[in-house]
């Protein structure tokens, strides 16, 4: 009888698993910093994820509940791209925080750690970039940081893409970052394959800040990353 009283209270849900963002408490979400989401950590205690965020913004139940889902609001972000991002975390048995996932791939490059920045999208999907200096030692070789960047970045597509296709380039100045961007193909290619599927260069230019009003996302000379999903 509890069991289906707490599974009664989570809405209606859609084929991925999330619930309808109309039954939120909060009609259109909250903005949440990032640095209070990435906090959340595998080992958590709930009482830790509401002291972070809050209680869930989904009437999913309190008592021994396993997943808890939020809505946050990015329409506030001077950055373009989408208005509301969903985030949900599922508890073990001792009703810790086992895992978490978002919705789509553009909030969990948006909310993550790592030091890329979603782009314009066209045709040929969405874009990153990898900022030169920070990521890469003169030589061109991936720094501790480019490394770990590079790594989050896979786990994402490997959470929220399937196999997709990367094209490389260099922005501003196409082809001119060559040994930074054999680096990160090189990296990418050594992971086990069911994360990314081809990854090739391109001397072409890929970044999407030709024409459009420059922002602090145009001006640092960046390794692009045009993923192209299957």
């Amino acid at each position: 009888m509890m069991s289906l009283m707490l599974s009664s209270c989570a809405g209606a849900e859609s084929g991925d698993g999330f619930p309808d963002p109309d039954d939120a408490y909060i009609r259109g979400g909250i903005f949440e910093s990032p640095q209070a989401i990435r906090s959340v950590q595998p080992g958590m205690t709930k009482d830790q994820v509401r002291h972070l965020l809050g209680s869930p913004h989904f009437a999913e139940g309190r008592l021994n509940a396993q997943r808890w889902d939020y809505l946050f609001d990015l329409s506030g972000d001077a950055r373009p791209g989408t208005g509301m991002c969903q985030f949900q975390l599922t508890f073990d048995g001792a009703m810790r925080v086992e895992k978490t996932r978002w919705r789509t791939a553009e909030c969990a490059v948006r909310y993550s750690a790592i030091q890329i920045e979603p782009l314009e999208s066209d045709d040929m999907g969405p874009r990153y970039h990898l900022p030169v200096v920070g990521m890469f030692s003169e030589e061109g070789r991936l720094t501790a940081d480019g490394r770990q960047a590079l790594e989050e970045f896979a786990q994402i597509l490997q959470r929220d893409f399937h196999a997709p296709m990367l094209v490389i380039g260099s922005y501003p100045e196409p082809g001119r970052y060559r040994a930074q961007c054999e680096a990160v193909q090189r990296f990418l290619r050594a992971r086990d394959g069911e994360a990314v599927g081809r990854v090739s260069l391109t001397s072409e230019d890929i970044a999407s800040c030709r024409g459009l009003d420059i922002d602090d996302t145009c001006l640092d000379d960046q390794v692009v990353i045009a993923i192209q999903a299957r």
